[in-house]
Formats: C-alpha cells, sequence, structure tokens
C-alpha cells in the first residue's frame, strides 16, 4: 500500500493508515477536504472552518445535548455521556459486557485486520494457551504482532505480550536476559 500524498511504500504494520506520515496527511487534507461555507478554509464540523462553527455553536445554532448524569454540565460525547462518565462507565463494566467485547472485535479489526471468526481459530489452534507461556488465558489474551512488517504472529496471555513488549521484540535482549537469569538462579543455589 503506498501513501495517498506522496506515494511512498507503507510499512503494513497500520494496514488501515492511510499517508506514511502526519505531515502527508496534513498535506493531502489541505489540498482534499471540502472548503468551509464562508470561507476557504478546510471543513471542521458540520460544513464549517473551526472558527465559524465555534461562532456558530456560541449564538446557539447547534445544540449539544449535555451528559445524562444528573448534576453534570459536561457535553454528551458518546452514548449520551460526557469523557469522564463514559469511560467510568467503561472501566466499572457498567455498560454490559456485549458492549466491551463488540468494542474489543471492532479494536483487532480496525488494528490488525482480523475478524471474530479468524481470532477464535486462532485461540482454538493454541487450545486456549498462550503461545510462549502455556498458561490457560480464558478471555483474556493479546494479539500479538511483528511492529515492522505488521504480521499477526500468535495470541499471548497480558503478562508474556508486555514482556516482549519491554524487550522491542528483540531476541538478543530476551537472550541476554535468560542468561541474567540462570548466572543469578547458579549463585543463589551455591549460597
Amino acid at each position: 500500500m503506498n501513501c495517498k500524498n506522496c506515494g511512498a511504500a507503507m510499512p503494513s504494520a497500520h494496514p488501515n493508515r492511510r499517508h506514511c506520515s502526519r505531515q502527508c496527511g496534513r498535506e493531502w487534507r489541505a489540498r482534499h477536504a471540502p472548503a468551509c461555507r464562508q470561507c476557504d478554509r478546510p471543513v471542521w464540523s458540520r460544513g464549517l472552518c473551526a472558527s465559524h462553527y465555534a461562532i456558530a455553536r456560541l449564538a446557539g445554532q447547534f445544540t449539544i445535548e449535555p451528559c445524562s448524569v444528573d448534576g453534570c454540565a459536561r457535553r454528551g460525547t458518546s452514548r449520551g455521556l460526557c469523557q469522564r462518565h463514559y469511560s467510568e462507565a467503561r472501566r466499572t463494566g457498567l455498560l454490559g459486557a456485549d458492549a466491551q467485547l463488540a468494542e474489543r472485535q471492532r479494536h483487532r479489526k480496525r488494528l490488525y485486520g482480523l475478524a471474530q471468526s479468524e481470532v477464535l481459530n486462532m485461540l482454538a489452534a493454541q487450545s486456549g494457551q498462550c503461545a510462549i507461556c502455556r498458561e490457560p488465558m480464558g478471555d483474556r489474551y493479546h494479539v500479538d504482532h511483528d511492529h515492522a512488517t505488521g504480521e499477526v504472529r500468535s495470541l499471548l496471555c497480558p503478562p508474556c505480550n508486555k514482556g516482549l513488549g519491554h524487550f522491542r521484540d528483540n531476541e538478543n535482549l530476551l537472550v541476554a536476559a535468560a542468561e541474567y537469569l540462570a548466572v543469578h538462579r547458579a549463585k543463589e543455589s551455591v549460597a
């Protein structure tokens, strides 16, 4: 896949990305974005640039529903909740398991291009176990992928996935860490 702005080849780490950099994205949007109804600047929202949108909003042209939580005066953004209450509802599970599962599935599809059936097939092929430590994962697992190519490798439990991330997917660092542990384990057994 190539950048829509400069045509440079893009790494496949993020298959849904359209531009090779933020700068290329800005340049492309500046050329292709629709213009404001009242000036020639790019559209921010509802057919207006950022400044004309702010003026129209202050004039009461657009109504923004407040947060549905009693006593909260913030603007509602998602499911009738402000960002703070939405995050709190997600964290405490008030949005429901179905909503959280659907959100995880959309996340995996967007980042890795994996449908839920493909993830379930991978999980079954691994017998529900982490590809590194072989511990059962249940419903908590991470899609491990190569950050350079974007290629999906396997499903890992959260601790193993974090461990690989901390070692920056570098085999030499992992071998050095194993040797370090072996040396110190040998010292402990002698003492």
